[in-house]
């Protein structure tokens, strides 16, 4: 496991990408998790209720055996991925091989989940 964090981000959602480079979904979705060519944003409990436990892991880490949220690719140029606040703030953060990484999601509830996982290949 390369970190585990609980927090209550911002605006109850976390985005998965290059802290500094990445194009954020932008509009409303019925989907928990919604994405562009290089960033992955994913909902979490209301920031009012609670925390969120959120982790970020090498692919093969994680023992979930559910289909992911989110399973696709994405530009990460610097070499870096990072699970952020929508204000790019950091929060758990790994290095990566290739300029496009393979990022996959779980998430724990379709709606407001408590718990996020995230692998990167």
């Amino acid at each position: 496991m390369v970190g585990r964090i609980k927090i209550a981000p911002p605006n109850s959602v976390v985005l998965i990408m290059d802290a500094e480079f990445g194009d954020v979904p932008q509009g409303l979705s019925s989907s928990v998790v919604l994405s562009t060519s290089s960033c992955v944003a994913v909902g979490c409990l209301s920031e009012a209720d609670g925390l969120t436990e959120i982790s970020l892991e090498k692919s093969g880490a994680s023992d979930l055996r559910t289909k992911p949220s989110f399973d696709g690719f994405i530009e990460t140029p610097r070499h870096k991925i990072a699970v952020c606040t929508v204000l790019r703030k950091a929060i758990l953060e790994e290095f990566v091989s290739g300029q496009s990484t393979r990022v996959r999601v779980w998430v724990n509830d379709s709606h407001e989940p408590d718990k996020i996982v995230v692998a990167v290949d």
